[in-house]
C-alpha cells in the first residue's frame, strides 16, 4: 500500500481504476464496432460473404436487427457494468441489477471462450476457426475476467475503503 492510499484511504490509486474501466470499455468498444457493422462496414472482409465467413463461421450474413441487437446489448452491458463500479449509485436495487448482469456478463463472455473451443481444436481450419481460437476466444476471456476482477475488487473496497 502506497503512503497516498495511507494517508488518504478513498485513493483508489491505478489498479482500481483500470480494473473498472477495462470491462466496460472494452464492452462499449464492441458494441460501437457490431453497430458500425450493421450500418454497413465490412471489416475485416471486405465482401458480405468474406465477412459473414470471418465472423459468423457461415457464408450467410446475419441480419442488419441481429447485428443493432447484439451492439445495444453489449452497450447496455457496458453501462450495467460501469454502474456495478460506481460509487455514486446507492447499495439497493439498482445496484443489486446491476452487479448481478455484470456477473452475468463476465460468465456469458468466459463460457464464449470456451465454447467454440472443441469445433476451433478439430483440425478443421476455416478462417473463423483460426479467428476464434486466437482472437475472438481469448478477447472473451479477458473480458470475462476484468469484469469479474473488477466486481471483486469494487466489493472488497465497499466493504473495506483502506483495501483499495
Amino acid at each position: 500500500m502506497s503512503d497516498i492510499t495511507k494517508q488518504n484511504p478513498n485513493t483508489s490509486g491505478p489498479r482500481r481504476s483500470a480494473l473498472e474501466l477495462v470491462g466496460p470499455a472494452g464492452l462499449a468498444g464492441l458494441g460501437a464496432v457490431h453497430a458500425a457493422w450493421a450500418l454497413g462496414w465490412r471489416w475485416p472482409g471486405g465482401t458480405d460473404e468474406a465477412w459473414a465467413e470471418r465472423l459468423a463461421g457461415s457464408p450467410e450474413m446475419p441480419s442488419t436487427a441481429a447485428t443493432w441487437a447484439m451492439a445495444l446489448g453489449l452497450t447496455g452491458a457496458a453501462g450495467a457494468v460501469s454502474a456495478a463500479h460506481s460509487r455514486r449509485l446507492r447499495p439497493g436495487r439498482l445496484h443489486t441489477a446491476a452487479r448481478l448482469a455484470s456477473w452475468g456478463m463476465a460468465a456469458g463472455l468466459l463460457g464464449r471462450s470456451v465454447y467454440f473451443l472443441p469445433s476451433d481444436l478439430t483440425g478443421d481450419t476455416t478462417i473463423f476457426d483460426r479467428l476464434d481460437l486466437t482472437v475472438y476466444a481469448p478477447l472473451s476471456a479477458f473480458l470475462g475476467v476484468s469484469i469479474a476482477a473488477g466486481l471483486r475488487h469494487t466489493a472488497r473496497a465497499d466493504a473495506d475503503p483502506t483495501a483499495a
